[in-house]
C-alpha cells in the first residue's frame, strides 16, 4: 500500500511539473501567446532612457522546472509600476535556479546608442543575481549575462552593467566568438542561481525563499 501511495505521489508531482513546463513553454512562445509590444526606435539617442517600468513589457517565471527542477517563482506588478519577483529556490530534482523573463519584445530594442544598462533593485538578504539580455528570439539561444550584488535590508541597489562586460552564455556555460547585436535586444531576464558561470558557484546562494523588487531598468 505504501509503495502504491509513493507511486501515485510521484505521478502527481511529475504531472504537475510537466504541466508547469508546458505552461512556461506556451507563455514564452510569441506565436502562441503574443509578445511585449514596446517598440525599438524610441530608445535611440535619448540618454538615460527608461525601459521599465512599462506596462507593455510582460513578465513571467522561467524556473528550473524546465529541466526537471522544483524551484518556483512568480512576478507581481505593483501599483507604482515596479515589479516584485519572489519565490522559493531549491536544488531538488537537479535544478537550483529561479528566473523571470519578459516575453519577446517587438520590435526589438535598438540600444546601439548606449553604453550599457542600469538597474535599480531591492533585496532583503544581499543576494547575488544575474541580469540577462538576448539579441535573438531563440528560446535557448545565446544570452548576454552579468552578475550583480545587492545590498541587504531592502536598501536600494543601483548597478551599471556595461555592454562590453556582458558574458555570452547558454544556460550557465560561457561561449566564445560571440558579438552582441545592440540593435536587436529582444528579452530581459533576472536569475537567482546556484551557479554563476561554468562550474563557479554563487557564494550567496541559499535554498529557500527569496525576493527581488525591480524598481527600474534603463540605459545610459
Amino acid at each position: 500500500m505504501n509503495s502504491l501511495k509513493i507511486f501515485v505521489l510521484l505521478v502527481v508531482v511529475e504531472s504537475f511539473e510537466f504541466g508547469k513546463f508546458l505552461k512556461t513553454s506556451v507563455f514564452f512562445n510569441p506565436l502562441l501567446s503574443g509578445t511585449s509590444k514596446v517598440g525599438g526606435s524610441q530608445m535611440r539617442g535619448n540618454k538615460a532612457a527608461e525601459i521599465f517600468p512599462n506596462s507593455n513589457i510582460i513578465w513571467g517565471p522561467l524556473d528550473d522546472t524546465v529541466m526537471g527542477g522544483r524551484s518556483d517563482s512568480s512576478w507581481v506588478t505593483l501599483d507604482d509600476g515596479s515589479g516584485m519577483w519572489s519565490g522559493t529556490v531549491t536544488t531538488a530534482g537537479g535544478g537550483g535556479f529561479a528566473g523571470t523573463r519578459c516575453k519577446v519584445i517587438t520590435p526589438p530594442l535598438d540600444l546601439s546608442a548606449y553604453t550599457g544598462i542600469k538597474i535599480k533593485v531591492r533585496n532583503d538578504k544581499g543576494l547575488r543575481f544575474k541580469f540577462v539580455i538576448r539579441d535573438n528570439s531563440d528560446w535557448n539561444g545565446p544570452a548576454w549575462t552579468w552578475m550583480f550584488n545587492t545590498l541587504p535590508n531592502n536598501s536600494i541597489t543601483e548597478v551599471k552593467l556595461p555592454f562590453d562586460r556582458a558574458v555570452p552564455t547558454v544556460f550557465a556555460r560561457t561561449l566564445s566568438g560571440q558579438t552582441l547585436n545592440k540593435k536587436t535586444i529582444t528579452t530581459l531576464q533576472f536569475v537567482f542561481s546556484k551557479f554563476e558561470f561554468d562550474d563557479a558557484l554563487n557564494p550567496t546562494f541559499v535554498e529557500g525563499p527569496f525576493s527581488l523588487k525591480i524598481e527600474s531598468i534603463s540605459v545610459y
